[in-house]
Parts: structure tokens; sequence; C-alpha cells
């Protein structure tokens, strides 16, 4: 999966040659890509497209925050709640709920663990409240970041 996905970086950038790139910029699209198929077994598609996933926006304009949100994912978790949360977070939020549920499905459904970090983690965190669980996904999401 790593190497697959770095291969589709490296064409995607040897499409680019003579164009200028945010080295920041396009080292976020490999990283959640990557942090998407290690942790997740999806990727979020930003090689493909050469954008950032509609779903990470919200993470993009928490960046400069984001040693809080590491040390406080549940911050997340409240501003979501909030009455007239933006759609970047909503996006983001749905995203990570998805997946979760796409997770538990295929867990019910196969009984053999897949290769990627949440669905191996799953089997130990049955017991987790859909809140808790979903803190343990927006981490995941976060340390790709």
């Amino acid at each position: 999966m790593v190497i697959r996905t770095t291969e589709q970086f490296l064409d995607a950038v040897a499409q680019r040659v003579n164009q200028p790139l945010s080295v920041p910029s396009t080292m976020s699209l490999l990283s959640y890509d990557l942090m998407g198929v290690v942790g997740w077994g999806h990727s979020f598609n930003n090689i493909e497209t050469w954008e950032l996933n509609p779903s990470l926006h919200f993470i993009k304009n928490m960046r400069a925050a984001q040693h809080v949100m590491v040390h406080t994912p549940w911050l997340i978790s409240l501003l979501m709640s909030l009455p007239g949360a933006g759609s970047a977070i909503r996006e983001y939020g749905n995203w990570i709920q998805d997946r979760i549920q796409e997770k538990r499905q295929q867990e019910e459904r196969n009984g053999v663990p897949g290769e990627d970090i949440m669905t191996r983690m799953l089997p130990s965190m049955r017991d987790l409240s859909k809140k808790a669980l979903y803190s343990e996904g927006e981490l995941l999401v976060i340390a790709g970041g």
C-alpha cells in the first residue's frame, strides 16, 4: 500500500516537471494519502486529484493549533457538536464516522483483520462508546498530518 501510494506520488510529481510546487502543500498531499492507506486502508485521493480532499480542509485550517489538538482530541468533537458548525468540520467528521462504520462492517463480514491500523485496533475497542471510538479515529487522522 505504501509503495503503491509513493509510486503514484512520484508519477504525479513527474507530470509536473516545469510547474512550481509548494513543498509543504505537496508533502501534505502525500502524508495524508499515506496516513489514509496505512491507518484506514482508504486513500484520501489527494495525489490523484492533486488537491487536498475536502474532508481534510478542517485539519489544514486547524494546523496552527495542531499541538493543542493532539493533546485534546475531544476539542474537535466539541467543535463538531456546536450548532452551526462549519461544513469543513462536518465533512471531516462524516469521513471519520463513515470509515469507522465501514471498518466495523468489514470486520463482521470477513472475520480476518485487514492490513490497516484501524481494522487491527477495532477488536480491542469493541467496548468503547461511539464518541470514544470517534476520538480514536480523529487521532489517527491527526497523526497523519
